[in-house]
């Protein structure tokens, strides 16, 4: 009876064994293992840098889409190790204008058919943000449409690329900010203008104004590189002392179209609370937008154009 009861538990033993591969995995890792290599046989013929083109009614933008595999953590094996499991990514970018890169994607491929789609699950409802791209990979291609929240953006063709230098894997934060740096220098100047009452009935006065935009370099989380940023002045010229002289920060967005400009000021001689907000479009030196502020809301229309001469809407502004 001993014998037999020995003999059970040796077999026992022995299938706790075999549930065990050479390295030590149990089944439940062997299984991720075999998961693992599914994702990479099915992604690994259509990873890589494709580059090409955009093209919209307005026009052709230079675009980079970038798939590849990501590792991350999905747990905790029974031995304490992390559980490591491999899915699809992919960023998105501009080129020509620079775009800030797009990474929060959820990412659906179709091996078969090489149909793919990609969500931006942090788009905004801009008319010419990055929504959704449906597209198909074939023969090194992605060739698809591009959508925002409410329209269609434009046609996609880019081809895999085999610069591994443009490749947003080695220094795409860098490359983007070079690629800002031209973009800024070309915004950055002094500029006139004027304030105008707004179509809504807008009691304030028209007057004329200036403003300079800048660009600085502000230390990267990285001690070898820097972040370019833009900001400036503002003045209402009927304002002999400049007491109401206010401190700018931008925002420009050479990636959307039209192009968008948005500033921020803050009065540089005291600081009340009071805040001052430009929103509108830029193109070839021209600003138009709004004006607004946390003391009266909407101020009127504001004008800009680089350099001395006043555009357009300032005709007959003396103040």
């Amino acid at each position: 009876m001993k014998r037999f009861i020995l003999a059970v538990v040796m077999l026992g033993l022995g299938a706790c064994a075999y549930d065990k591969d050479k390295s030590g995995s149990t089944s439940q890792a062997r299984q991720v293992e075999e998961d693992n290599k599914q994702v990479e046989g099915n992604f690994q013929p259509i990873v890589g840098y494709y580059l090409g083109s955009l093209k919209r009614a307005s026009g052709v933008d230079t675009i980079a889409i970038n798939l590849f595999t990501l590792a991350y953590k999905d747990g905790t094996n029974p031995d304490g190790t992390d559980r490591i499991r491999y899915k699809l990514s992919a960023s998105y970018s501009k080129k020509n204008p620079a775009g800030k890169p797009l990474v929060d994607f959820s990412i659906s491929y179709i091996p078969e058919t090489g149909d793919l789609k990609l969500v931006n699950t942090k788009a905004s409802d801009n008319i010419d943000e990055v929504n959704t791209i449906k597209a198909r990979v074939m023969n090194g291609r992605i060739i698809g449409q591009v959508f925002s929240s409410t329209r269609k953006i434009g046609t996609i063709d880019l081809a895999l690329s085999a610069d591994e230098s443009a490749n947003p894997d080695n220094g795409a934060q860098e490359e983007y900010n070079d690629l800002l740096r031209k973009q800024y220098a070309d915004l950055a100047g002094n500029y006139v203008g004027c304030v105008t009452p707004a179509a809504d009935g807008s009691a304030t006065e028209a007057y004329t104004v200036t403003m300079t935009i800048s660009m600085y370099e502000d230390a990267g989380s990285d001690p070898t590189t820097t972040l370019p940023r833009l900001a400036g002045m503002f003045h209402r010229n009927y304002d002999k002392l400049g007491g109401l002289d206010t401190s700018l920060s931008a925002t420009y967005r050479p990636d959307l179209t039209p192009a968008t400009l948005n500033i921020v000021g803050k009065p540089k001689i005291t600081n009340n609370g009071y805040v001052s907000t430009f929103n509108g479009y830029y193109s070839n030196g021209d600003f138009a937008g709004t004006f607004t502020s946390t003391n009266k809301g909407l101020e009127g229309n504001i004008f800009f154009k680089k350099g001395k001469v006043l555009p357009a809407q300032c005709a007959g502004v003396t103040k």
